[in-house]
């Protein structure tokens, strides 16, 4: 990783951690960031970072947690539309 890299590494995984203490008053042990992005040609694509520590099959459990529990809100959702 190149110095620029650990830099802004290091400067997520703080405003991560800070964000979380203020809202959540825990501590954030692992973390995965995902954005949409424009780039400057007008091509969307997906920018991601993760903690340094983060192991590729945790990385899978952490998008597939998040994944069943958006499709469950999106459900609920739904249902409240219905009714």
């Amino acid at each position: 990783m190149s110095d620029v890299g650990e830099e802004l590494s290091k400067q997520l995984a703080e405003a991560i951690e800070g964000v979380f203490q203020r809202v959540e008053g825990g501590i954030v042990t692992k973390w995965l960031l995902i954005a949409e992005t424009v780039g400057p040609d007008a091509e969307r694509g997906l920018w991601t970072r993760t903690s340094d520590d983060l192991k590729p099959w945790e990385s899978a459990g952490m998008l597939r947690l998040a994944q069943v529990t958006e499709e469950q809100a999106w459900r609920r959702d739904d249902e409240d539309d219905e009714s």
